[in-house]
């Protein structure tokens, strides 16, 4: 058998030194390789931040600055309009924006040198010092539910000395002169506070549901609705013919149903139906029950 030859220490040193070479030169390529991809990778971040910043005044018109003003947008105000859903991570860094950058709007040209998007007479450039202050609005409430028919109470606002308030109400993306508690949906209430300088925005989502449950009740008769239960006799003869529906009513704000569970049979003893009323909106009331005597 013939013995194999093993690699010497001279060729394996030989080896690792061509390798080392090879490192050498191709590193600094593949480094400027990285960098590039990553300042490319930003770039786009940027850019997409500052498109979804001109969806975010397209919803709010009414918060763009006059001709020496700025609206002074945050990362933070994009996700609450829902149109940022996910954190969005500088490749340079490998960590998210903070929800505190600031996007500057103003009616001017795009300067030179500096990544920014114009669309109309509005250019929209990002603040990467968070340099200046942007007024605070807040509300009392960002998410208020009015009863079917209820009344709707603005929530209250508070802002810096100074700015003034402009009310937007919209439904389905179009502007509506009002809530109108007789008609379910979802409304949004923009707040805008503005001065000659800047401005700032908060929203206020509005839903009309029915909260309030339906209410059943046994009305024999002509006599007054009891929402309690009922004891009813029967005879034998008269078991076949007698409606379980008999006297009972259900009201509610909308339409509402009702359940009947149990049954009776022609036969000497006591039966006990429950009836519970639903609506549309899925409330459900109290149920009531009938004892029916078979005798």
């Amino acid at each position: 058998m013939k013995n194999k030859k093993a690699f010497t220490l001279i060729e394996i040193l030989g080896v690792l030194v061509i390798i080392s070479m090879l490192f050498v030169v191709l590193y600094p390529s593949i480094k400027k390789t990285m960098r590039y991809s990553k300042n490319t990778t930003y770039d786009t971040q940027i850019n997409n931040i500052l498109k979804t910043s001109y969806d975010y005044t397209l919803n709010h018109p009414e918060a763009l600055p006059d001709t020496n003003g700025t609206l002074l947008i945050t990362l933070a105000d994009l996700k609450a309009d829902g149109l940022i859903n996910t954190n969005i991570v500088d490749p340079k860094t490998n960590n998210p924006f903070s929800d505190d950058l600031i996007i500057n709007v103003r009616k001017s040209s795009c300067s030179e040198n500096a990544i920014c998007y114009k669309n109309g007479s509005y250019s929209y450039t990002i603040n990467l010092n968070n340099s200046g202050s942007k007024p605070v609005i807040t509300l009392s409430s960002n998410d208020v539910t009015v009863s079917y028919g209820g009344t709707y109470i603005d929530p209250t606002v508070t802002k810096p000395n100074g700015y003034s308030i402009i009310r937007v109400v919209t439904k389905d993306n179009k502007v509506v002169e009002s809530i109108n508690t007789n008609q379910y949906g979802i409304y949004y209430v923009s707040y805008t506070i503005k001065n000659s300088s800047s401005a700032a925005n908060a929203i206020a989502k509005v839903a009309i549901m029915d909260i309030n449950s339906p209410d059943i009740c046994f009305s024999p008769e002509l006599s007054i609705c009891n929402k309690g239960n009922e004891t009813v006799s029967l005879t034998l003869s008269s078991v076949e013919s007698y409606n379980l529906m008999n006297g009972v009513s259900c009201t509610d704000n909308d339409k509402c149903e009702i359940i009947v569970e149990g049954s009776i049979k022609p036969k000497v003893g006591t039966y006990t139906i429950k009836y519970t009323a639903k609506d549309p909106s899925g409330n459900v009331s109290d149920s009531v029950y009938r004892l029916i005597k078979v005798e």
